[in-house]
């Protein structure tokens, strides 16, 4: 019997074969015309989208280009009508097939569930509409608002009557979230962003006046050029050595050896050097009048309503082969040949293979969260889990949503930089390291930063490099600790802790206790998560009593009689850097500890949700 005979419920050994096999053709060929139908006539599949007119974006600069004399909404309904036209054909047999898929597991799908998954699908190409178009249209839409960002929203009214592309100015940076009132066609918008530990927020719950539902679609962010400001900084240098010269200059002319024309090498010299600070400033700030002062990258915000389980499945993909083609890249030799620090082993065989996409992963993972409003207490452990998974899904669907352009505005205190938070120092040490440096050929920083493959290189390098502060008894059973699931899992934890705040700190706070003459088993019960946490909290509390007792002590030195005003300001400044000095230790050590315990959930969630293409970990 085949799979159309199973979906009629009458039949019947005693009817004739041909009776019901002739009614399922029948259903199935019924299905094909009244989705044919639908589809060709846009009943339920489409949604007949309106747009309101909206501010002309026009330029005058000379290294922009034009804007049309359409508005932005009308711009991006135009691109959006265009494509999908163009794939019409493309999208009918999609559909058509997920509608017969659908009819033969379920016989019917209900209106509702065809408008919401067509609504996705509109969503999802008008951000992509509305990001190009920021990204050609940058420079022009920036030029009369320097500084400023722009959020593009989908405005739609309670009773569905109309539909706008509403384009909100916004701060760039709102690092306290505070919420921001907008008022655009007459609609009052109120902006909520979500708490991010980074510069800038991109997720917005947003409402608005006039009882509508409100979608942010993309968002335009300015930064300052790096070149502009190498630039200025040196033309600033320059000319204040020029004012040096020239006071050098001036001195000798006042001499007495000077009337006595003792020095005129010395003034031949100071004309020279002054030449060639001059020939400097000028070519530097020819290159300051070409360069931007801003660049600008434009960004699709994380949304539940694009969050995608067989997306984020395509991405994660994307990220193992990406991965796996760093390790296989050849320079000199494959990457994965590269001999590591522990002793007779591989890069490859030392640092497994799926730890930097998890690592990576866990990147995206806003550690704040977990955290109540005292910003010192965990949350429940359930509360947490659940946060995690939201995470994790919603990096995965941040990924497919801008590709390679994902999480590059991300920009940490420590300066480091683009998806992989790469520090240009970092990229610079291992460019000249004599082991590594051949596999980093790409000479400018900002480059290597977004390519995801170089990133994926110079973090498994920096992990082999830091490797060899480790225990040695560690390094020396390497393999067997890999070998082992749990201590493998603990292993990742302990790295990513490192990654996070330094591999001799971290060292020192796990292993600073263990005796000599310590086994490898004794080493392996240390690598718990539990036990690494409680050894960075009994770390952390030390610290600050510590540094509690020297505050105390200064403090004690305020009330002694007959201290001068000069020595108050000095002991009240020293009081606080140590007060600073303690909240730094918490906050290093809530970091570190969030680490430990996303790399042990991370790599089992990720076993679970993906146990075929992480089957190498």
């Amino acid at each position: 019997m085949n799979r159309l005979e199973n979906i009629w419920p009458y039949h019947s050994p005693n009817k004739k074969w041909w009776l019901n096999k002739v009614v399922a053709w029948v259903v199935l060929a019924t299905a094909i015309v009244t989705a044919w139908i639908l589809v060709k006539n846009n009943h339920s599949w489409d949604f007949d989208l309106k747009f309101s007119e909206e501010v002309t974006s026009k330029s005058n600069t000379p290294d922009s280009k034009i804007v049309s004399p359409k508005s932005l909404s009308q711009e991006i309904l135009a691109e959006y009508e265009r494509r999908k036209n163009e794939d019409k054909v493309k999208n009918i047999q999609k559909e058509i097939k997920d509608w017969i898929d659908t009819l033969l597991s379920k016989l019917w799908l209900s209106e509702k569930d065809k408008l919401e998954k067509k609504a996705k699908i509109d969503l999802y190409l008008l951000s992509k509409i509305s990001k190009e178009y920021l990204d050609e249209h940058k420079v022009s839409i920036v030029w009369n608002n320097a500084w400023k960002a722009f959020l593009i929203t989908y405005h739609q009214k309670i009773d569905w009557s109309s539909w706008k592309i509403v384009y909100l100015p916004i701060p760039p940076k709102n690092p306290n979230s505070v919420s921001i009132k907008v008022t655009k066609w007459g609609i009052d918008f109120s902006l909520s962003p979500t708490p991010k530990s980074n510069w800038y927020n991109t997720e917005y719950n947003i409402s608005s006046s006039d009882w509508g539902s409100n979608y942010q679609l993309s968002i335009l962010y300015p930064y300052e050029n790096s070149k502009y400001s190498n630039y200025s900084q040196k033309i600033s240098s320059l000319k204040s050595k020029k004012e040096d010269l020239l006071k050098k200059e001036s001195d000798l002319k006042a001499s007495e050896k000077w009337k006595k024309k003792k020095d005129i090498a010395k003034y031949r010299l100071l004309q020279e050097q002054y030449s060639e600070v001059m020939a400097i400033i000028k070519e530097l700030e020819q290159k300051l009048s070409v360069t931007k002062k801003y660049d600008y990258f434009s960004y699709i915000p994380y949304t539940r309503l694009q969050d995608n389980p067989e997306t984020q499945k395509i991405w994660f993909s994307y990220l193992l082969k990406t991965m796996d083609s760093a390790y296989n890249s050849i320079f000199q030799k494959k990457v994965s040949s590269y001999p590591s620090a522990v002793p007779w082993f591989s890069i490859w065989e030392a640092i497994p293979e799926s730890f930097p996409l998890v690592l990576n992963i866990i990147e995206r993972m806003d550690y704040i969260e977990y955290f109540e409003k005292d910003g010192i207490t965990l949350k429940d452990k359930k509360i947490i889990k659940e946060i995690m998974i939201s995470q994790i899904n919603r990096a995965l669907t941040t990924f497919w949503l801008n590709g390679n352009d994902s999480f590059n505005w991300q920009k940490s205190e420590d300066k480091a930089v683009w998806i992989w938070q790469i520090l240009p120092w970092t990229y610079d040490l291992f460019k000249k390291h004599e082991k590594y440096k051949s596999l980093f050929p790409e000479e400018e920083f900002s480059k290597a930063a977004i390519d995801h493959k170089t990133s994926f290189r110079l973090q498994i390098a920096h992990f082999d490099d830091q490797i060899y502060q480790l225990p040695r008894i560690i390094r020396w059973n390497w393999s067997s600790l890999l070998k082992d699931n749990e201590s493998r899992i603990w292993l990742n934890s302990i790295l990513a802790a490192w990654y996070n705040w330094g591999m001799k700190r971290i060292v020192t706070e796990v292993f600073w206790t263990m005796p000599e003459g310590s086994k490898v088993e004794d080493y392996k019960n240390v690598l718990v998560p539990k036990v690494i946490m409680s050894k960075m909290k009994i770390a952390r509390d030390l610290k600050i009593a510590k540094l509690e007792n020297e505050i105390f002590i200064l403090r004690e030195s305020l009330n002694k009689e007959g201290i001068k005003k000069p020595q108050n300001d000095l002991i009240t400044a020293k009081i606080k850097e140590k007060q600073d000095l303690i909240v730094s230790a918490n906050n290093t050590y809530k970091e570190s500890v969030t680490y430990v315990l996303k790399t042990e959930f991370v790599i089992n969630y990720l076993l679970e949700k993906y146990r075929e293409e992480m089957s190498q970990i």
